[in-house]
């Protein structure tokens, strides 16, 4: 099941009477998300399905809006090929941030998935499309840019591959609350970053 990538994003709970470290290791090993030995207890069944769902949900949400405004654009801790397909994601979209014409059917072509299974993987993994997650990574660079000065709101606009600065300051605005310049004014320069 969680070499099927059709399957593999379902989360797995071993329920077994193999008790030793070696065999929760084995099931560790082969993507288990948790495992529970026999006899056990429905209480802790339960919190660890309520663990892993909260996980899953936190996940989702965090590329759906700007939780954070660090430099840094950080993957999510997942598993297995989750984290292999989402790196990869990541990579390719950094790798062509600037570019107006990077858009689904281009990173389809360079992650090597449909864009209707793209599409789906993306709404599991963070609740958002491909678009709407290349658009936010595209922000989130935008927000770490304009807490430097020295670099005009338009060449920021181009430099995350927006085409037109109107539409970037939209984007921008219901993406964070704030237009570009009320931004920078609201967060000044980091010191480490000028």
């Amino acid at each position: 099941m969680k070499s099927n990538v059709g399957t593999n994003h379902i989360p797995v709970i071993l329920l077994s009477s193999k008790n030793d470290v070696a065999d929760r290791m084995a099931g560790w090993d082969k993507g288990a998300d948790g495992y529970i030995g026999k006899p056990f207890n429905i209480n802790e069944l339960l919190a660890l399905v309520d663990s892993l769902i909260d996980n899953r949900l936190r996940l989702k949400g965090k590329f759906s809006g700007i939780q954070q405004q660090d430099s840094n654009i950080d993957t999510p801790i997942l598993k297995g090929n989750d984290k292999a397909l989402i790196d990869k994601i990541v990579q390719e979209i950094n790798d062509h941030l600037d570019d107006p014409d990077l858009n689904v059917e281009k990173l389809c072509q360079q992650v090597g998935l449909s864009r209707a299974h793209l599409n789906r993987r993306m709404k599991e993994l963070f609740g958002l499309t491909p678009s709407e997650f290349i658009r936010n990574i595209r922000l989130r660079k935008a927000c770490e840019l304009l807490r430097r000065n020295d670099i005009d709101i338009s060449q920021i606009a181009y430099s995350v591959g927006f085409t037109s600065q109107p539409h970037f300051s939209t984007a921008f605005k219901r993406f964070t609350g704030f237009s570009p310049s009320d931004y920078r004014t609201n967060n000044p320069v980091d010191n480490a970053e000028s």
